[in-house]
Protein backbone atom coordinates (compact mmCIF):
# COMPACT_ATOMS: atom_id res chain seq x y z
CA UNK A 1 0.00 0.00 0.00
CA UNK A 2 1.37 3.13 -0.77
CA UNK A 3 0.92 6.72 0.64
CA UNK A 4 -2.15 8.44 -1.19
CA UNK A 5 -3.61 5.46 -2.48
CA UNK A 6 -7.13 4.45 -2.76
CA UNK A 7 -8.46 1.96 -0.44
CA UNK A 8 -11.84 0.41 -0.51
CA UNK A 9 -12.86 -1.83 3.01
CA UNK A 10 -15.41 -3.88 2.53
CA UNK A 11 -17.00 -4.76 5.62
CA UNK A 12 -16.85 -2.10 8.83
CA UNK A 13 -16.44 -4.59 11.69
CA UNK A 14 -14.07 -4.90 13.75
CA UNK A 15 -11.52 -6.64 11.37
CA UNK A 16 -12.69 -3.91 9.10
CA UNK A 17 -12.24 -1.12 11.34
CA UNK A 18 -8.53 -2.45 11.84
CA UNK A 19 -7.58 -2.62 8.11
CA UNK A 20 -8.82 0.52 8.07
CA UNK A 21 -6.78 2.20 10.67
CA UNK A 22 -3.75 0.41 9.63
CA UNK A 23 -4.47 1.52 5.77
CA UNK A 24 -4.34 5.26 7.15
CA UNK A 25 -1.13 4.91 9.35
CA UNK A 26 0.10 4.16 5.91
CA UNK A 27 -0.90 6.78 3.86
CA UNK A 28 -3.91 5.25 2.20
CA UNK A 29 -7.12 7.34 1.37
CA UNK A 30 -10.09 4.46 2.42
CA UNK A 31 -13.56 3.81 1.27
CA UNK A 32 -15.19 1.71 3.60
CA UNK A 33 -18.96 -0.10 2.65
CA UNK A 34 -21.24 -2.01 5.16
CA UNK A 35 -24.77 -3.03 4.92
CA UNK A 36 -25.49 -0.95 8.22
CA UNK A 37 -25.25 2.80 8.58
CA UNK A 38 -24.34 2.95 11.90
CA UNK A 39 -21.12 0.89 11.28
CA UNK A 40 -20.09 3.48 8.58
CA UNK A 41 -21.01 6.86 10.82
CA UNK A 42 -18.63 4.52 13.16
CA UNK A 43 -16.06 3.91 10.87
CA UNK A 44 -16.28 7.62 9.83
CA UNK A 45 -16.47 9.30 13.24
CA UNK A 46 -13.90 6.49 15.02
CA UNK A 47 -11.84 4.87 12.53
CA UNK A 48 -11.11 7.83 10.10
CA UNK A 49 -12.20 6.28 7.12
CA UNK A 50 -12.52 9.26 4.61
CA UNK A 51 -15.49 8.16 2.72
CA UNK A 52 -18.55 5.58 3.60
CA UNK A 53 -20.90 4.02 1.38
CA UNK A 54 -24.45 2.32 2.14
CA UNK A 55 -23.55 -1.23 0.84
CA UNK A 56 -27.39 -1.34 -1.12
CA UNK A 57 -27.46 2.75 -1.35
CA UNK A 58 -27.28 4.63 -5.02
CA UNK A 59 -23.53 5.54 -4.50
CA UNK A 60 -22.42 1.53 -4.02
CA UNK A 61 -22.52 1.12 -7.95
CA UNK A 62 -20.38 4.34 -8.44
CA UNK A 63 -17.94 1.91 -6.37
CA UNK A 64 -17.72 -0.90 -9.49
CA UNK A 65 -14.11 -1.05 -10.94
CA UNK A 66 -13.03 1.82 -8.98
CA UNK A 67 -10.00 0.77 -6.34
CA UNK A 68 -6.60 -0.33 -6.87
CA UNK A 69 -6.59 -2.03 -3.59
CA UNK A 70 -9.85 -3.58 -2.06
CA UNK A 71 -10.44 -5.37 1.31
CA UNK A 72 -12.83 -7.56 2.03
CA UNK A 73 -13.19 -7.76 6.01
CA UNK A 74 -16.83 -9.52 6.07
CA UNK A 75 -16.43 -13.29 6.49
CA UNK A 76 -19.37 -13.54 4.11
CA UNK A 77 -18.92 -15.48 1.22
CA UNK A 78 -21.28 -13.92 -1.15
CA UNK A 79 -19.53 -10.67 -0.13
CA UNK A 80 -16.13 -12.07 -0.21
CA UNK A 81 -16.55 -13.08 -4.18
CA UNK A 82 -18.69 -10.10 -4.72
CA UNK A 83 -15.78 -8.09 -3.63
CA UNK A 84 -13.80 -8.52 -7.14
CA UNK A 85 -16.91 -5.69 -8.59
CA UNK A 86 -14.53 -3.02 -6.95
CA UNK A 87 -10.80 -3.59 -8.04
CA UNK A 88 -10.17 -2.05 -10.98
CA UNK A 89 -7.40 -3.07 -13.72
CA UNK A 90 -4.60 -4.81 -12.19
CA UNK A 91 -6.64 -4.43 -9.06
CA UNK A 92 -5.45 -6.48 -5.80
CA UNK A 93 -8.09 -7.58 -4.11
CA UNK A 94 -7.04 -8.71 -0.43
CA UNK A 95 -9.93 -11.33 1.66
CA UNK A 96 -9.41 -10.79 5.37
CA UNK A 97 -12.20 -12.39 6.53
CA UNK A 98 -12.62 -16.28 7.04
CA UNK A 99 -15.88 -18.21 5.69
CA UNK A 100 -16.49 -22.06 5.74
CA UNK A 101 -18.38 -21.51 2.71
CA UNK A 102 -17.01 -21.59 -1.22
CA UNK A 103 -16.45 -18.54 -2.13
CA UNK A 104 -16.49 -17.96 -5.97
CA UNK A 105 -16.00 -14.98 -8.23
CA UNK A 106 -17.06 -13.78 -11.49
CA UNK A 107 -14.42 -15.03 -13.68
CA UNK A 108 -15.41 -12.22 -17.08
CA UNK A 109 -14.31 -9.42 -14.41
CA UNK A 110 -11.09 -11.60 -12.64
CA UNK A 111 -9.66 -11.70 -16.37
CA UNK A 112 -10.77 -8.41 -17.75
CA UNK A 113 -9.37 -6.60 -14.92
CA UNK A 114 -6.38 -9.17 -14.31
CA UNK A 115 -7.03 -8.66 -10.40
CA UNK A 116 -4.31 -10.78 -7.98
CA UNK A 117 -6.09 -12.57 -4.95
CA UNK A 118 -4.63 -12.60 -2.23
CA UNK A 119 -5.87 -14.40 1.29
CA UNK A 120 -4.66 -12.83 4.67
CA UNK A 121 -4.75 -14.91 7.71
CA UNK A 122 -1.38 -15.74 9.72
CA UNK A 123 0.48 -13.29 11.12
CA UNK A 124 4.02 -13.47 12.50
CA UNK A 125 5.68 -12.56 16.15
CA UNK A 126 6.97 -9.69 14.54
CA UNK A 127 3.77 -8.46 13.07
CA UNK A 128 1.85 -8.37 16.84
CA UNK A 129 4.57 -6.69 17.86
CA UNK A 130 4.41 -3.83 15.37
CA UNK A 131 0.81 -3.68 16.34
CA UNK A 132 1.19 -3.63 20.19
CA UNK A 133 3.44 -0.86 19.42
CA UNK A 134 0.79 1.09 16.98
CA UNK A 135 -1.60 0.18 20.00
CA UNK A 136 1.14 1.95 22.55
CA UNK A 137 1.62 5.09 20.98
CA UNK A 138 -1.75 5.64 20.21
CA UNK A 139 -2.06 5.40 16.48
CA UNK A 140 -4.07 2.47 16.63
CA UNK A 141 -6.67 3.21 19.20
CA UNK A 142 -9.60 0.39 19.89
CA UNK A 143 -10.88 1.79 23.00
CA UNK A 144 -14.09 3.12 21.23
CA UNK A 145 -14.72 -0.43 19.36
CA UNK A 146 -16.58 -1.51 22.93
CA UNK A 147 -19.52 -0.31 22.34
CA UNK A 148 -21.16 -2.68 24.86
CA UNK A 149 -20.45 -4.46 27.99
CA UNK A 150 -22.54 -7.10 30.18
CA UNK A 151 -21.48 -9.28 33.06
CA UNK A 152 -20.59 -13.30 32.09
CA UNK A 153 -23.62 -14.16 33.78
CA UNK A 154 -25.80 -11.95 31.27
CA UNK A 155 -23.86 -13.03 28.15
CA UNK A 156 -26.21 -15.76 26.85
CA UNK A 157 -29.52 -14.57 27.67
CA UNK A 158 -28.31 -11.21 26.23
CA UNK A 159 -26.52 -12.48 22.81
CA UNK A 160 -29.45 -12.06 20.24
CA UNK A 161 -30.22 -8.47 21.49
CA UNK A 162 -26.51 -7.22 20.80
CA UNK A 163 -26.38 -9.37 17.44
CA UNK A 164 -29.66 -7.09 16.04
CA UNK A 165 -28.18 -4.18 13.76
CA UNK A 166 -30.87 -1.43 15.53
CA UNK A 167 -28.12 -2.14 18.72
CA UNK A 168 -25.00 -0.68 17.01
CA UNK A 169 -22.56 -3.13 18.59
CA UNK A 170 -18.98 -3.03 17.48
CA UNK A 171 -17.20 -4.84 19.76
CA UNK A 172 -18.72 -6.34 23.00
CA UNK A 173 -16.55 -6.92 26.29
CA UNK A 174 -17.69 -9.81 28.17
CA UNK A 175 -16.80 -9.22 31.81
CA UNK A 176 -15.59 -11.97 34.14
CA UNK A 177 -15.84 -12.19 37.76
Amino acid sequence: MKPGEEVLVVGAGPIGLSVLQFAKIRGARTTVVDVNPRRLEFAKAEAGADAAVLADGGERKALDGAFPLVFDATGHAGSMGGAIQFAGHAGRLVLVGITGENVSFPDPIFHRREVTIFASRNSLPREFAAVLRLMEEGRVNTRPWVTHRTPMAHYIARFGEYTRPEAGMVKILVEVG
